[in-house]
């Protein structure tokens, strides 16, 4: 299965952060974006995602901690795999990420490189052995 068949949902609404986001992803992924919880739930009940990538602004982290628990309580949504970029000050801890849904940090600012494997490894878990013959 190549890896264009994978498409992720960007939550974001800090254009800074988009922009470097759709410059290590978008040859590989197909990206679909939203800019706040009503548009990101309408976009992944809409095109179903691979995976879900939630940047968690510090100063409107219970806007962030309100579209994970929404995904989470869905059941058209609730299996997608859910990985969140949070500040250095993260206030969360795993325990709570883990409640949240959230199968992976990324701690920011990021690390393109280690972004990117983040993502890849997470689809590639999630991808049945049979894609890959």
């Amino acid at each position: 299965m190549s890896q264009n068949n994978f498409t992720i949902l960007i939550v974001d609404n800090y254009h800074d952060d988009t922009t470097m986001l759709n410059d290590v992803l978008s040859n590989d992924y197909n990206l679909v974006h939203a800019d706040n919880d009503k548009s990101a739930m309408d976009t992944a009940l809409r095109c179903t995602p691979s995976l879900i990538l939630v940047n968690f602004q510090s100063s409107d982290i219970k806007k962030s901690l309100g579209i994970c628990n929404k995904l989470k309580n869905c059941s058209l949504t609730q299996g997608i795999p859910v990985i969140s970029m949070v500040p250095s000050s993260n206030t969360l801890n795993d325990k709570e990420n883990l409640e949240l849904g959230v199968v992976d940090c990324i701690v920011k600012p990021f690390n393109a490189t280690e972004l990117y494997s983040q993502i890849k490894i997470n689809l590639l878990l999630r991808t049945p052995f049979n894609h890959f013959r």
